[in-house]
C-alpha cells in the first residue's frame, strides 16, 4: 500500500497547483491513498504493513512533520518496515538536494523509487519549562540566526507574496530581514563531556549537506555513519554576517558560513531563557537541548 500525505500549504499554498501538474505523470501513485490533513487522523484505522510507502508532498516541513506523527502514533521501530519518500512541492525542498540525485519530473524533484537506503535520524530532546518533547529531524537542524530565519520565511505575509514569484528572492530578503532584528544568543555547549559557554551567531547540525537553495557545506556528509556535521558560526556583528552571506552566495564561498566544523554523535545546549530551534524547517522552542544520533533509524527512497 502507499499513502500520499499531501500538504496544501506548502510554499505559500503553490503544493497544489504543483500536484496538479505533476499528478497525472505518476501512474506508480494512482492507486494511493491521498491524506492531505494528516493532523486530524485517526491512526487507529491505519494497517501498516511491512513494505508500504509514505510518501509526503510539500515542503522539508511536510516530511518532517509526517516522520514524527508515525513515530508518535506507530512507534520508531514502524521506520525501519516502511519506506519514506517525498515529493519536493515547497520552496526549497533542501532534503532533496542536489537535484542530480533525484528523480525530476515536470520540474518538481522527488525520492520515490521502490529501492530505499538507510539513514541515521537526529533525535532530539526540547526541554521547555517542565514540558519535554522527543523529536527526530531527518535532514537538517539549527540554532541561531537560522532559526530567527525560518520563523519569518514560515510566517510573514510580505515573504510568502515573495515566495510565490521567486523563492531565491524570497530566502534573500528573508535573510536581510532577519538579519535587521537579530542579536547573537549566549548557550553552553558539551560535547565528549568537554563543556564551553560562547556567543553564537548559528549552529548547525546536518545530515544532508544543504540548508537553504544551493548553500551547504561541501563535505560528503555518510547517510548512516551513526554521526552528524555540526556547523557553528560564532559571534559576528551584521555587517560581517551580511558579507558573509552574499560571499557565499554569489562567490560560493561556503565555507564563509562557519568558523567551526566536525562530525559527532551526540551534543547538549543549553540557554537562560527559550530560543527557537528548527528542525527540517518546522520550528520549536526550548531551553534544554540534547542532540544525538538515532543510527540507521529510518529507510528512505532513492
Amino acid at each position: 500500500m502507499k499513502y500520499l500525505f499531501l500538504n496544501p500549504q506548502s510554499c505559500s499554498g503553490l503544493a497544489l497547483k504543483k500536484w496538479s501538474k505533476v499528478k497525472t505523470l505518476l501512474p506508480e501513485l494512482s492507486e494511493a491513498i491521498i491524506v492531505d490533513d494528516f493532523y486530524q487522523i485517526d491512526w487507529n484505522l491505519f494497517q501498516i504493513a511491512e513494505g508500504d510507502s509514505f510518501i509526503s508532498a510539500g515542503g522539508d516541513g511536510t516530511l518532517h512533520c509526517m516522520v514524527n506523527a508515525l513515530v508518535k502514533n506507530k512507534g520508531i521501530e514502524i521506520l525501519l518496515m516502511i519506506k519514506i519518500g517525498h515529493i519536493g512541492l515547497g520552496s526549497n525542498n533542501s532534503f532533496l538536494r542536489p537535484y542530480s540525485e533525484c528523480q525530476i519530473i515536470s520540474d518538481i524533484p522527488m525520492r520515490i523509487s521502490d529501492l530505499t537506503y538507510a539513514q541515521d535520524l537526529m533525535e532530539i530532546e526540547v526541554l521547555n519549562g517542565q514540558s519535554t518533547e522527543h523529536l527526530y529531524c531527518v535532514a537538517n537542524s539549527s540554532i541561531g540566526f537560522l532559526a530567527t530565519a525560518n520563523i519569518l520565511f514560515n510566517t510573514s505575509s510580505d515573504i510568502a507574496i515573495l515566495k510565490k514569484w521567486n523563492s531565491d528572492l524570497a530566502d534573500v530578503y528573508t535573510f536581510i530581514k532577519a538579519l535587521i532584528m537579530w542579536k547573537p544568543i549566549k548557550i553552553r555547549y558539551e560535547i565528549d563531556q568537554k563543556s564551553e559557554s560562547r556567543m553564537i551567531t548559528n549552529m548547525h547540525f546536518m545530515k544532508k549537506p544543504y540548508y537553504a537553495t544551493d548553500l551547504g557545506f561541501p563535505e560528503v556528509i555518510d547517510p548512516a555513519n551513526g554521526r552528524f556535521r555540526l556547523n557553528v558560526l560564532w559571534e559576528r556583528n551584521p555587517i560581517t554576517i551580511l558579507r558573509k552571506f552574499f560571499s557565499m552566495l554569489v562567490f560560493k564561498n561556503l565555507l564563509q558560513g562557519r568558523d567551526m566544523s566536525a562530525e559527532i554523535d551526540q551534543i547538549n545546549i543549553s540557554c537562560d531563557k527559550a530560543i527557537p530551534i528548527e528542525m527540517d524547517g518546522e520550528i520549536y522552542y526550548g531551553t534544554d537541548f540534547k542532540i544525538k544520533t538515532y543510527k540507521e533509524g529510518i529507510r528512505l527512497c532513492k
